[in-house]
């Protein structure tokens, strides 16, 4: 099952989960087939010093980042200088390390 969360940056003012709560879902959630999938403002996100901020930098399972990968520093996986941009239907869908280009439904 996958778990959409849209403005994950604003998520942590939010919502009324404890710290505690919010690392066993982003730990655990894995195990038992939960994939959490959150988009938001990415420098929000990469720059933030709230609790939920910190911990999704570190503990995210899966995500989009509407970015090229060669120029964002939020999810370490392998990149070139010569990738193409992002187009505004496109994204990057990433688990983990692997990360892939992904077409967003539009009209």
């Amino acid at each position: 099952m996958f778990v959409y969360v849209p403005e994950a940056h604003v998520f942590g003012d939010k919502t009324f989960i404890t710290n505690d709560a919010i690392d066993v879902y982003l730990r655990k959630a894995a195990k038992v087939k939960i994939y959490f999938i959150f988009q938001g403002n990415q420098k929000q996100i990469e720059n933030s010093f709230d609790d939920f901020n910190k911990r999704l930098r570190t503990n995210i399972p899966a995500g989009m980042i509407g970015t090229r990968l060669a120029d964002q520093g939020f999810i370490n996986v392998k990149s070139g200088y010569s990738e193409p941009t992002v187009e505004l239907d496109e994204s990057y869908f990433f688990v983990g390390r692997n990360a892939c280009r992904v077409k967003l439904v539009s009209e």
